[in-house]
């Protein structure tokens, strides 16, 4: 997500007094606006998040459980054309990922319940990598 952060619970203080919603997108004309520290504070947020969640999931067995789980690190060398297409896929996968969301909340709520359902959760990355080396 270009300039946005995504979390399943309320990144800060802040957020939880501004009685934001539990999902919280950053649209990127809000994003570019904040001060450095207090898009430190988000994305921290959101990373420890995501931390707790991969420590609970590997604790209670569920993070590799399925066969087709999936696991990715890919490092790059970009230009900032090639960035920018980037960030621009991440988007859409998001889009995508939440659109079936509300594809399957409609198929249960339709079920009355008869399907199983289980928890997921996809953390999407795309960072500027320190250099290495001279």
């Amino acid at each position: 997500m270009r300039g946005k952060a995504a979390a399943s619970e309320p990144v800060d203080l802040t957020l939880k007094e501004a009685g934001l919603p539990a999902r919280v997108l950053l649209p990127d004309d809000a994003w570019k606006v904040l001060p450095p520290a207090t898009k430190e504070e988000v994305y921290s947020g959101v990373l420890e998040t995501i931390y707790g969640e991969i420590e609970a999931a590997i604790e209670a067995k569920t993070f590799a459980a399925r066969d087709d789980f999936h696991l990715s690190r890919v490092p790059l060398v970009l230009d900032e054309e090639a960035w920018q297409h980037l960030t621009t896929l991440l988007e859409e996968m998001l889009d995508r990922i939440m659109d079936l969301q509300v594809t399957t909340a409609s198929r249960l709520a339709q079920d009355g319940g008869g399907k199983e359902k289980f928890a997921a959760t996809v953390a999407i990355l795309g960072f500027e990598s320190p250099r290495k080396g001279p």
